[in-house]
């Protein structure tokens, strides 16, 4: 449920594009109400278009990552989703949603909403996500050592020591953009240059 003072729960609701429900999803919520995370711990025991039901379908999480992640590839695997939903008045609702293996190493991470200079953990690898100040503009999407810029339906690989990473740029509108970063094994996409 939104802070009602500012939002309409059910117009709110139709345009999330991540959401965890269940039995029992815990949720906590910031001292100024404005941001909350709901967590769900399972094994994935069914994969649908755009849901994932964990752990005996006490849980499910709807979901818009682009299909070019194979999220079958995560069919009887232990994980744990956390969706972050913060509200702003100037920039309305952003969510990351976050999906880690059974040894907390991360699956995919997933944002849409504003982007104001993002930054993302990918095992032992720090990314950044910014957008062009230019309208309709590309995102610039890299880490300390080497940046790229993505357009608008692109790709772009990244590597850390063990492991590599794929950025898919879905859209953008204004200063909001969505985008998901998965490992390289969940990649059904076409083939690009490895950074």
């Amino acid at each position: 449920m939104l802070d009602s003072r500012h939002w309409k729960s059910a117009a709110a609701a139709a345009t999330m594009p991540f959401q965890l429900d269940g039995e029992a999803i815990p949720t906590s919520r910031s001292s100024s109400r404005r941001s909350w995370i709901s967590t769900a711990e399972g094994i994935v025991d069914r994969v649908e278009p755009s849901v994932l039901r964990v752990g005996d379908a006490r849980a499910s999480l709807r979901h818009s990552i682009p299909s070019c992640f194979d999220m079958g590839m995560l069919l009887g695997r232990r994980v744990r989703a956390t969706l972050l939903h913060v509200a702003a008045l100037d920039t309305g609702l952003s969510q990351t949603l976050t999906v880690t293996g059974a040894e907390g190493e991360l699956l995919i991470v997933a944002h849409t909403g504003d982007v104001r200079s993002i930054a993302h953990t990918l095992g032992k690898l720090r990314v950044y996500v910014a957008l062009s100040q230019r309208p309709g503009g590309p995102m610039v999407f890299g880490t300390s050592r080497v940046q790229a810029i993505v357009r608008e339906k692109d790709h772009v690989r990244v590597r850390d020591d063990d492991q590599a990473y794929v950025l898919q740029f879905e859209s953008r509108s204004g200063n909001g953009a969505t985008y998901a970063i998965g490992r390289e094994e969940l990649w059904c996409g076409p083939p690009s240059t490895m950074r």
